[in-house]
């Protein structure tokens, strides 16, 4: 399977501090990347479930990666990857990439992240441009992104 393009990321998280860290060191690594935010995972469900809905602008705003924290109010990161699973069809599934970006120092987090087939990565917090750049040349079209 070829790599995606990196075109747009949702952040989903509310901690609005490490989202404004992340959105700032993405958008400085120069990557033509639209960063949207979700709060919680309710509102990343309703923010996918309308672009479900309309086919025209889920080709162009599906985020083609979710960095997902674990603990929110609302509706945590477990509570998020239960809905979208039963919510959304394999094939707009197959087009999202799902990393954990978290606090959590607990091993049975990670492991019951990694058991689930939506997840590519579990993260501990704070998130580096190392990083977030070996997830793009990891996962997304090579040879296209280096750090500045």
């Amino acid at each position: 399977m070829e790599s995606p393009d990196l075109n747009f990321i949702l952040l989903v998280d509310d901690d609005k501090i490490s989202n404004i860290v992340n959105k700032h060191f993405i958008r400085k690594l120069d990557l033509d990347v639209d960063v949207e935010v979700a709060l919680n995972g309710k509102e990343a469900i309703n923010f996918l479930h309308q672009l479900s809905l309309n086919k025209l602008l889920s080709s162009v705003l599906l985020p083609c990666l979710i960095l997902l924290d674990l603990k929110m109010p609302e509706m945590d990161g477990w509570e998020f990857l239960k809905v979208y699973e039963q919510n959304f069809d394999e094939e707009l599934r197959s087009k999202i990439s799902i990393v954990v970006l978290t606090t959590s120092e607990f091993e049975c987090d990670k492991i019951r992240a990694m058991k689930n087939p939506n997840i590519l990565e579990f993260i501990k917090k704070p998130m580096s441009e190392d990083i977030f750049m070996k997830l793009v040349n990891t996962y997304f079209v090579k040879g296209n992104y280096s750090l500045m």
